[in-house]
């Protein structure tokens, strides 16, 4: 890896190229990067005849990347991460995740990045020499340290309260109306029985009845508004919640 591109076939250097500058931009992505892979790979296409660790150095420099090849020791691999990597098959890999047992890896292919799972055994037989291992150049913010080191919101839940009150205040309101017009059975039932019995009064019952009619019509309305509204709050809250745990 640390002669330049050697008596291949202009294609072949072009297909590592390409293989290359999309596992450099899938690296700069996860810092929040946004490099052009075209353009990533038209500077690694432009020094082919250079040493390739110096070409892929500088690319990752202009993309917001700090690199260094280094052996990847099996005790110190965790280190490194995240690194790429080149298989004695000739694959090409993204190392993302380490444990002691096991390892998350990104095949790199000219169109996607397939993630796998593999043992760490058998990574440390299938790496072919150095590793490019890659970080955010200083001044450049890295959001898995920001999480990290963010302190701990002891008051989460009366924020959450608070930047969704009017919604609150809304189901609040609907709730309260919503119980107020399910009082008109029961005042129905009484006007029943003190007006229009007595009086045998057919107008007083036509209007009574209009009236229930009228104010259980309110309150399915206001259940529907409710419902809607709570199931599309309710799934907003679920995903807030979820990212603070």
């Amino acid at each position: 890896m640390d002669t330049p591109y050697d008596a291949r076939t202009p294609l072949a250097r072009a297909e590592e190229s390409a293989l290359w500058a999309r596992a450099l931009v899938t690296i700069a992505q996860s810092y929040d990067l946004s490099p052009s892979l075209e353009k990533t790979k038209l500077q690694l296409l432009a020094a082919l005849n250079a040493p390739l660790r110096g070409t892929l150095l500088q690319t990752a420099e202009a993309i917001g990347l700090h690199g260094q090849f280094v052996t990847a020791v099996p005790g110190r691999a965790a280190y490194l991460i995240p690194f790429i990597a080149k298989m004695h098959g000739g694959e090409m890999v993204i190392v993302r995740q380490l444990s002691r047992e096991s390892a998350v890896i990104l095949l790199v292919t000219e169109d996607a990045v397939v993630e796998r799972e593999v043992t760490r055994d058998w990574l440390a037989k299938a790496i072919n020499g150095p590793v490019l291992s890659l970080a955010a150049r200083a001044g450049v913010r890295d959001r898995r340290v920001d999480a990290f080191l963010a302190p701990y919101k002891s008051s989460w839940f009366r924020s959450l309260l608070t930047a969704h009150s009017a919604r609150f205040l809304e189901l609040a309101a609907g709730t309260f109306c919503g119980n107020i017009l399910a009082l008109a059975t029961a005042l129905f039932a009484m006007q029943l029985w003190d007006r229009v019995v007595p009086a045998q009064s057919t107008p007083t019952l036509w209007v009574l009845t209009l009236g229930v009619i009228m104010a259980l019509a309110f309150e399915l309305v206001l259940k529907m508004m409710k419902v809607t509204i709570s199931d599309g709050f309710g799934k907003q809250l679920d995903i807030t919640i979820s990212s603070l745990f």
